[in-house]
């Protein structure tokens, strides 16, 4: 679930960039399936995919995503997904990119609810040649 929301986001803010100046914004309804790592249940989502992008010196968007489903052992669902994305290019060469993303599964039955928080930076450093990668994910599980 979580690489279609990267993925999605990713081509979303690249194509973004054009009009970033004015910027822009979308949404559309979809249907995918999605899981409950939780408990291991797939789950049949449908929903809204939002997507806008802020003009500005530093490039910035959001996506939002709220979608309800029912899993293959009948329990229901609201899964909220929401990320953030900013892009910044020095003069000297170099860019930064930052995404933040907290995606909820919860459950409206007994079913155990699902948490994940993904903070990730990726830097280039025009003097060395070399990119940077911090990554951070944090996945929990609570009980109902």
């Amino acid at each position: 679930m979580k690489r279609l929301v990267m993925a999605a986001a990713t081509a979303l803010f690249m194509s973004a960039g054009a009009g970033a100046q004015q910027g822009a914004a979308s949404s559309f309804d979809t249907e995918f399936p999605g899981l409950n790592p939780c408990t291991g249940e797939t789950v049949a989502y449908s929903g809204t995919f939002r997507f806008v992008s802020t003009p500005s010196r530093v490039g910035r968007s959001s996506v939002t995503l709220h979608f309800t489903g029912i899993g293959s052992l009948g329990n229901r669902y609201v899964f909220q997904d929401v990320l953030h994305e900013t892009s910044r290019s020095g003069t000297d060469g170099s860019s930064e990119y930052e995404s933040a993303e907290k995606s909820l599964v919860i459950s409206s039955t007994n079913a155990p609810n699902y948490l994940l928080t993904v903070r990730t930076t990726l830097t280039y450093n025009p003097l060395t040649g070399m990119y940077t990668n911090v990554w951070m994910n944090k996945e929990s599980c609570t009980g109902k």
